[in-house]
């Protein structure tokens, strides 16, 4: 649907549901009563002009961003933001995520490297908040010392699920660098505190490269294999992945992800 008919469809929605909620007493309890409604309730067109001036004006402000963004116009979106970003200094964390995943599409990783520079300098309060998405030339570059200083400095400050996904890409730095029995340590504790099934799989999965050599974290794969069979079969993994395509390292995984979901149900 276009956004513009979106947009008309969102006022006259708002505006017929007030007029309903103002009028209906007149309708139904007729005038006396209407009239004192409306003495009693006189701020409600207030608030609701509010409501709709604050909503109409979001959106016309954004108006070029979401025409952008419905076009897939993606070098005129890039061009907007980073007027916006680089120019204005307004480092909104909307125009931001909207940002990476514009370089994600046109697959200009040096771009997110820009991205992650500016906000070390005019923004740094914002770097844990969108650590794994500007970690993303780290992943792909192919320099495991840069990749486990990167990730390791957010360990403790990234948000949410994030943290989680720094902690695993952190233990695969560690791997990358030869020091196999951190990288065993870190993703043994991240595998008994998470139970996302995609992480929870890539964990496994990383594990699984020790079990020759220690005995109790083969039986910790073994468990954690049965147990992700059981709680996600091997249909429900397309559903489980588009679930998390919010994460932009899951699109960047795609393969290991796949060679994960094979290797857990022993296709390989």
């Amino acid at each position: 649907m276009k956004f513009k008919t979106i947009f008309l469809i969102f006022n006259i929605v708002l505006i017929f549901s007030f007029a309903i909620i103002y009028i209906m007493p007149l309708i139904m309890l007729g005038w006396e009563y209407t009239r004192l409604f409306w003495t009693k309730n006189w701020f409600l067109p207030v608030i609701f002009m509010l409501v709709i001036g604050i909503l109409n004006t979001y959106f016309i402000i954004n108006w070029k961003l979401f025409h952008y963004l419905e076009k897939e116009d993606w070098e005129s979106l890039i061009t907007h933001i980073e007027g916006k970003l680089y120019r204005e200094g307004r480092f909104r964390e909307q125009f931001i995520r909207i940002l990476v995943n514009a370089y994600l599409v046109k697959s200009d990783i040096s771009a997110i490297e820009k991205v992650e520079k500016e906000i070390r300098n005019r923004k740094p309060s914002l770097l844990p908040k969108f650590a794994l998405q500007l970690g993303i030339p780290h992943l792909l570059r192919n320099e495991p010392r840069d990749m486990l200083d990167y990730y390791g400095a957010f360990l403790r400050s990234a948000p949410g699920q994030d943290r989680d996904w720094i902690q695993w890409n952190y233990a695969f730095a560690l791997l990358l660098n030869e020091k196999r029995e951190e990288s065993k340590e870190e993703l043994r504790v991240l595998s008994e505190k998470i139970s996302e099934p995609l992480l929870k799989l890539l964990v496994l999965y990383l594990l699984d490269s020790f079990s020759r050599s220690d005995d109790a974290v083969k039986d910790l794969v073994d468990s954690g294999r049965k147990e992700l069979r059981e709680k996600a079969p091997s249909g429900s993994w397309e559903q489980i992945t588009e679930r998390n395509r919010m994460n932009v390292q899951v699109v960047v995984l795609s393969k290991l992800i796949k060679d994960a979901q094979n290797w857990l149900f022993g296709n390989t």
